[in-house]
């Protein structure tokens, strides 16, 4: 039986309509942040997107709730989200702004170990949250001819795993897999970031990660913000007409938020609009 406890929470078009896949070397996380928030890529000269278009961004009503590129009344259904292991979220009247309240999914396997013996193996399917099914080898019912190789390890069928050398995709172990990392077997992550930080988003915060794909937090605006000042000749050199736009700040590429005693939280502006935030230390 799943448990459910309430919470807050493609291709790409290139320059002017061009499909492109996003290059490795590029910004995974980045691009699975504009992607989700409706954004679209453009390029300059060079392989990786020098800004996202997000026309949709700073339009957003206070008194609406946004998933998806649509927008939700206070009281409206919002659906399920299994991928983000959410279920029957609803847009949420909360005087000043609406926010989405979900039931959050908390599988058998992960919190319960009765239903994972000792050495099997969960089974999942890319859109569903909870494993399906176990493969236990030392149970004779439970047999499969189908298994999968990445980097020197067999993977057994629904075996999930997160290759390291694309960390915004999530791969399930399927019939044909042909040693790439491509669809049907690997997807990009789904973070749920707009049914996680939809009155963030709309109140100007940023996203701060901690080393994976999906941001932890968001970090908003402070009177007193300021930008970390740099050598005249490093500031000539980070002038665009892109800007990330931070409250009252307008950042060029390259500036940075002076955080004062915060020596763990690095913000800057790598792609605009949005600056966004690492943590560095170790916790």
């Amino acid at each position: 039986m799943l448990l459910l406890v309430l919470l807050v929470a493609a291709p790409l078009t290139g320059a002017r309509g061009e499909e492109r896949a996003i290059p490795r070397e590029c910004s995974q996380k980045l691009h699975t942040l504009y992607e989700e928030l409706g954004c679209t890529a453009v390029y300059g000269a060079g392989p990786c997107p020098v800004k996202y278009d997000c026309p949709n961004l700073q339009s957003r009503s206070n008194n609406k709730c946004h998933v998806g590129g649509e927008q939700y009344e206070p009281g409206a259904s919002i659906g399920d989200y299994y991928r983000a292991c959410s279920a029957a979220c609803v847009c949420r009247d909360y005087g000043e702004s609406a926010k989405i309240m979900c039931a959050q999914i908390e599988c058998p396997e992960l919190f319960n170990p009765e239903y994972r013996p000792p050495n099997c193996i969960p089974q999942y399917t890319h859109d569903a949250c909870c494993s399906e099914s176990q493969f236990c080898p030392n149970a004779t019912k439970n047999t499969t001819d189908i298994t999968c190789e990445h980097k020197g390890k067999i993977l057994m069928q629904g075996q999930k795993y997160y290759p390291d050398e694309e960390p915004c995709k999530v791969c399930v172990c399927q019939e044909g897999y042909d040693g790439t990392l491509n669809e049907p077997w690997c997807k990009r992550i789904y973070c749920g970031i707009e049914l996680r930080h939809d009155e963030d988003i709309r109140s100007g915060c940023i996203p701060v990660y901690y080393g994976g794909c999906c941001p932890v937090t968001y970090r908003c605006p402070e009177e007193g913000d300021r930008l970390r000042q740099l050598p005249d000749d490093e500031a000539q050199k980070r002038t665009s007409a892109d800007k990330c736009v931070y409250g009252s700040l307008e950042m060029n590429v390259g500036d940075m938020l002076d955080l004062g005693a915060d020596n763990c939280t690095v913000c800057t502006c790598e792609t605009p609009p949005l600056a966004t935030c690492n943590y560095k230390c170790t916790r």
